[in-house]
């Protein structure tokens, strides 16, 4: 996301009756200034945690991390790290993602402002070796304007794996993607491009558009896409097909927006990919959600802008799945999750997450479920968090796990867990400087044993000088039953 470059003013937080159901040590604040800090990121090195995000004191955001250890209690322990080097003609960065490759590095990909007229930007990608982050690799920029040619660099994702290759059988490999928005806002069109490094991070190849249908117009509106590899080498990227422009200005549209949700997949490690696909299609969540008053006068309504998320299963490369939030014009919104047996050629009806209702606490006019994170355990169980208001007086992180099960010949079943509240307080949302912001996206990952999580919340001081802070907190896998 872009935030406005204005004074951002913090709001209270405010508390909630804690339910039977939660999980998880309390949230450890591991960023606490007045301004915004939002949109983290996090990858998991072995036996440690980093996390970047967006750090907004205003005027400029930049680009922060916290890199610690992960404790034998099985908590965290921050520790500040240099910021990753901006140098000229960068002149603020946003919309981190993560990864982390064998050897132990980091990899941040992130979006840049570029000095000059206009509103050019470029897309970037900063290693941290435990020492330092290096100066970071443009992989893409584009000249400011506003006539049809303009391009504007924006909402990046970054994993690494092992991939298939023409050179080599297998290769480890750094990919990025991210979109470019086509012309002025107004029209929404945007492409999904790719780029890959092989060497660890020291070189990407040139930009690749894959985007080549459109769905709801005749180009395509790629929104915040995400990219896996699976356990053949295969690299899948997945983005939403939506008209994001009749979403502006922010705190105003109430409507859900069609989408579709779509794939692309490389078999020769990012070089070339394939036809464009569709999974399938559903109505996307209002840009203003989960508020009893709307639009957005109450002061924890939030502006929201999720995507689809996926995940490979680590040993069978036939699975895929995804995980998004949907809703249409008489409900509220909705986690779903879609699978593939075959590689991402045909998918299973969506599923719906389930969720429970909370004892002792009336449920709002609206009860949303929305921003959905998703990942992978090394046994191939899936979980998944997302914000949900469903206390009445904020947002809460809930949790949830998955599972495949095959009987027989037949085609593997999905069971769920219970839903899980981890955060302790219901939290209000950073304000962007248009109003109460969510955000895109929070952070998840696992490992064999525990859930880590990084998200916002406006901390307990009250407005002007409270600050929005970020927050930690680990669940253990055994506990998400």
């Amino acid at each position: 996301m872009r935030y406005a470059l204005s004074v951002v003013a913090a709001v209270a937080s405010v508390s909630t009756p804690v339910e039977s159901q939660s999980v998880g040590m309390p949230d450890v604040v591991i960023a606490n200034q007045i301004g915004v800090d939002n949109e983290p990121a996090l990858t998991l090195p072995p036996g440690q945690f980093v996390v970047g995000f967006i750090s907004n004191p205003l005027p400029l955001s930049v680009m922060q991390t916290v890199w610690g250890a992960e404790l034998a209690s099985g908590g965290l322990a921050p520790m500040a790290v240099p910021t990753p080097p901006i140098p000229p003609p960068y002149l603020y960065t946003f919309d981190p993602a993560l990864t982390s490759d064998s050897l132990g590095d980091s990899y941040m990909a992130f979006i840049a402002t570029v000095a000059g007229p206009g509103s050019a930007s470029a897309m970037c990608v900063s290693k941290y070796t435990g020492a330092a982050w290096l100066p970071p690799v443009p992989l893409a920029q584009d000249p400011a304007g506003t006539g049809p040619l303009y391009r504007f660099n924006d909402r990046c994702d970054i994993t690494s794996g092992f991939v298939v290759s023409p050179h080599v059988p297998t290769q480890e490999a750094v990919v990025a993607t991210w979109i470019k928005d086509r012309g002025t806002a107004a029209t929404g069109f945007a492409d999904a491009f790719v780029s890959v490094s092989t060497d660890f991070g020291a070189t990407f190849s040139p930009a690749l558009s894959m985007t080549e249908l459109g769905v709801s117009a005749l180009l395509p509106r790629a929104h915040s896409p995400h990219v896996v590899i699976d356990a053949a080498g295969k690299i899948h990227v997945f983005w939403q097909d939506l008209n994001v422009s009749l979403r502006a200005p922010a705190m105003t549209p109430l409507a859900p927006l069609p989408c579709a949700l779509m794939m692309d997949t490389s078999v020769d490690g990012g070089y070339n990919f394939a036809q464009d696909r569709i999974i399938g299609s559903y109505m996307y969540p209002p840009a203003v959600v989960a508020s009893p008053v709307f639009p957005g006068t109450s002061p924890w309504a939030g502006y929201q802008n999720g995507a689809a998320i996926p995940a490979a299963h680590p040993t069978d490369p036939s699975r895929l799945y995804v995980v998004y939030a949907a809703s249409n014009v008489t409900s509220d919104p909705d986690l779903y999750l879609v699978r593939s047996h075959d590689g991402g050629s045909s998918w299973v009806p969506p599923v719906l997450v389930p969720t429970t209702p909370p004892s002792g606490i009336a449920a709002p006019p609206v009860a949303a479920q929305i921003m959905p994170q998703m990942a992978i355990q090394p046994n191939g169980d899936l979980v998944i968090a997302w914000w949900d208001n469903r206390g009445g007086v904020g947002w809460d992180v809930y949790i949830i796990r998955a599972m495949e099960t095959t009987s027989g010949a037949g085609s593997p079943v999905v069971s769920f867990s219970g839903d899980y509240r981890v955060s302790n307080t219901s939290y209000l949302p950073p304000s962007n400087g248009s109003g109460p912001w969510l955000g895109e996206y929070f952070a998840l990952e696992v490992d064999a044993v525990n859930a880590y999580l990084a998200f916002p919340g406006v901390g307990p001081s009250a407005p002007p000088a409270g600050p929005n802070v970020l927050y930690a907190d680990v669940v253990p896998i055994a506990t998400i039953l």
